[in-house]
């Protein structure tokens, strides 16, 4: 549950970005691509945005996936890093966009919601320190069941006992977020949902057992 103190830093934000350029996307449209120079930062306002890599043979690597309430890039925007990545609608999505002085000006004069921010980018980092270390450590299924304990933590709704992930994730974007093939993604997750750990409900991916998901190695 959101606390008042939250709310007041997401309703100034809100107030901040919505009074610039509101752009629609549909899904699969690129909102930013690699090496482009940004116009401004992005807000989401509703939607996923995912963010990933392409190596020079053409795979896709999915690094994140930003919810509403994001905005990005805010490394181009604080450090003038060049952007290097991709950035994609993975379904309809409402985006607010401000030039990078006017977001930089608000979080001067707003310090509470530049601590909001940075509390963000360190859970961010927490999951990408996760991830990492299940690549180098873990089998497919474990590094399977683990990406998909993470996505529920991150954008699940509790069903009674069970958690359903609502983005439709596909086992092409999960192996991408793993580095995987499809293939390997595909028995794992034939093999979570003969474990009764998964199940699929209008294309969604439901945890059945959170809790024996996580115990996954």
């Amino acid at each position: 549950m959101t606390n008042t103190s939250d709310q007041k830093i997401i309703d100034k934000i809100e107030k901040f970005f919505t009074s610039h350029q509101v752009i629609q996307y549909k899904k699969g449209d690129m909102i930013l691509r690699a090496h482009d120079i940004p116009s401004g930062i992005s807000y989401i306002q509703s939607g996923i945005v995912r963010l990933f890599s392409i190596s020079p043979e053409g795979e896709e690597l999915t690094l994140h996936a930003f919810k509403p309430g994001a905005f990005f890039p805010i490394a181009w925007a604080i450090n003038e890093e060049a952007n290097d990545y991709y950035y994609e609608a993975l379904g309809d999505a409402v985006i607010y966009r401000a030039p990078s002085k006017d977001v930089m000006l608000f979080l001067e004069e707003n310090p509470d919601v530049l601590l909001a921010l940075m509390s963000r980018i360190l859970f961010g980092l927490k999951g990408y320190t996760t991830k990492i270390e299940h690549l180098v450590f873990d089998r497919a299924l474990g590094k399977t069941a683990s990406l998909l304990a993470y996505l529920a933590k991150q954008f699940g709704k509790p069903e009674g006992k069970e958690i359903m992930i609502s983005i439709p994730f596909t086992h092409d974007h999960l192996a991408s977020w793993l580095g995987m093939t499809r293939v390997s993604i595909s028995q794992a997750m034939t093999n979570l949902k003969k474990m009764k750990l998964i199940h699929y409900q209008n294309g969604l991916i439901v945890i059945a057992k959170p809790e024996d998901l996580e115990q996954i190695k």
